[in-house]
């Protein structure tokens, strides 16, 4: 049995930025060039990698909004499933199925709960809501019949561009039960 491959954003974002070639980073991966556009298209939505002909990214880690600034918020159902990558396995998908501004639910990823993990949320359905990051912290998971593992999740940081993202996300692609 082959063991999963992972391949990290700060890996990927380090040899970019150092300039290594599409044919050299596809090699170092094992990836098809189709692949890497998939990864290097992550990367730049995120706001992690510049476009081409463009100023380079300011940083990995921008400045970041406390969360217990931010109200305790409803519990927000997605209407539509919402793409979510983990920055240290840009190989694998989840989708993100409850989100609020303190934290999320997602099926798909592989995680343990304690797990810290840096995620990208894609509303790429969504022409006004950009791609986002979230810092989090697993705070439980539970084996799903359909969806495989499930997994809870707190918002740990999370920067003002990705919070005012985050907002636009619950205003239009949530039904929230405003009851919690």
């Amino acid at each position: 049995m082959n063991a999963k491959r992972t391949i990290k954003a700060s890996d990927v974002i380090r040899d970019v930025r150092g300039g290594m070639s599409d044919a050299e980073l596809t090699a170092k991966y094992q990836v098809t060039e189709a692949k890497l556009a998939e990864i290097l298209d992550k990367l730049t939505a995120a706001r992690l990698l510049a476009p081409l002909g463009t100023e380079e990214a300011e940083s990995v880690s921008p400045p970041v909004q406390d969360p217990q600034e931010r109200r305790r918020a409803p519990r927000c159902h997605t209407v539509v499933p919402l793409p979510v990558y983990d920055l240290d396995d840009l190989l694998s998908e989840g989708c993100v199925t409850e989100i609020t501004e303190d934290g999320l639910q997602a099926s798909g990823l592989d995680v343990k709960k304690g797990d810290g993990r840096s995620l990208l949320i894609r509303p790429d359905e969504f022409a006004d809501v950009y791609p986002f990051l979230v810092d989090v912290e697993c705070r439980w998971t539970r084996q799903d019949e359909d969806d495989g593992l499930v997994a809870g999740f707190s918002i740990t940081h999370i920067t003002v561009e990705s919070a005012e993202e985050l907002q636009k996300l619950l205003r239009s692609v949530t039904l929230c039960d405003r009851s919690d």
